[in-house]
């Protein structure tokens, strides 16, 4: 028999309610830590644009705030000099002289302290270091831009405070060099040199530097007796001048005397001589007594008959002993009263004799 079929579309009894599923809501997204992450992104970015455009840029000002107050200071610098130029000779301040009238700086007394060892101890010499390398390097700023007057100064009032620092004694022979004073140029340099060595190495330096003068003196002495001699009669010339050897203490020159003719003779009463040996220490040229030297013709008849050159031999001596030392000769020969030639060595000795030379009588 078929069990009872139940309706599933109806309902008995009191209705059940219905059950209603629960959908979870939507996530939303926050967008806000995206935002927050690129900011600092972009903050970061931006701090390392700016760094990195600044340094160019720092630098660029730094060097026009260089340029622009060191075109301030040599405008300043030139107006103060143009001036100085327009005030009269009377009333131009001398810088060189207010260094020198400047009183020396007062001793500092040292303190009296109890120490019984300490006060029997001399006290130490006074140094001007610092003020002397002030001194020297508002010199050097001076000279490099050829304000000589300023720069001589600082340089003098640094010598007065210590006269044998050897860095003031180079500058100051390098500002006379550029001076063109080349006579205290070459003391500055002597006075460096006999330094030695507490010079150090600028005592080699003062020694070139010597030697660079000496051979410039020597290059203007050629030049002007080179002058001298185009300007003379030269009916006599010194063709030659030969050292011959001699015992110590005593020089021996062999000169050979040509005359510019082609014939007839010159007579020889109307030659006549000047023949100079000197001597010389580290400071001073002395000329050698007259009766220590002596010269004899070599060849007679002595006429230059035909324009044959004649030969002399001079001898000089006993030199000094040392400090002194041979230092050159100085020969000059006249005719007829008038200088036909001259010979000297080193060339700078003649400049040292060229006023109005006057014929010496023959011994």
């Amino acid at each position: 028999m078929p069990g009872p079929i139940i309706d599933m579309g109806r309902q008995h009894g009191p209705s059940l309610p219905q059950m209603e599923w629960i959908q979870p809501a939507p996530r939303v997204k926050n967008p806000v830590w995206k935002f927050t992450l690129w900011f600092l992104v972009l903050v970061i970015a931006g701090q390392l644009l700016w760094i990195i455009f600044s340094i160019p840029v720092f630098r660029y000002t730094v060097k026009v705030e260089t340029q622009l107050a060191r075109e301030i200071n040599t405008r300043q610098r030139n107006q103060i000099s143009s001036r100085l130029r327009e005030l009269s000779p009377e009333m131009r301040p001398d810088p060189i002289a207010q260094a020198l009238q400047q009183p020396p700086p007062a001793a500092i007394t040292p303190p009296i302290t109890p120490n019984l060892a300490l006060r029997l101890r001399p006290p130490e010499p006074e140094t001007h270091a610092k003020e002397i390398e002030g001194l020297l390097q508002d010199a050097k700023e001076f000279r490099q831009f050829n304000d000589v007057i300023f720069a001589k100064a600082k340089l003098v009032e640094a010598q007065r405070l210590d006269p044998r620092h050897p860095e003031v004694l180079r500058e100051l022979g390098l500002l006379y060099e550029s001076m063109n004073d080349w006579g205290a140029a070459k003391q500055s340099w002597q006075d460096l040199r006999a330094l030695g060595e507490a010079a150090g190495p600028l005592a080699l330096f003062a020694r070139d530097r010597l030697l660079d003068i000496e051979r410039r003196e020597t290059q203007v002495a050629m030049e002007r007796q080179s002058r001298t001699r185009e300007n003379l009669p030269r009916d006599l010339t010194i063709a030659r001048v030969e050292p011959q050897q001699d015992q110590q203490g005593f020089k021996s020159l062999r000169i050979t005397i040509a005359a510019n003719l082609t014939q007839g003779a010159i007579a020889v009463r109307d030659v006549k001589f000047q023949i100079y040996f000197f001597e010389a220490d580290e400071e001073k040229i002395y000329p050698v007594p007259g009766e220590s030297v002596r010269y004899d013709f070599l060849s007679l008849p002595i006429n230059w008959a035909g324009g044959e050159p004649e030969q002399i031999l001079v001898r000089a001596g006993p030199f000094s002993a040392p400090p002194l030392n041979f230092y050159g000769y100085l020969i000059r020969v006249f005719h007829r009263g008038q200088l036909q030639d001259e010979v000297s060595e080193p060339p700078q000795l003649a400049p040292l004799f060229s006023g109005n030379p006057t014929p010496a009588s023959q011994p």
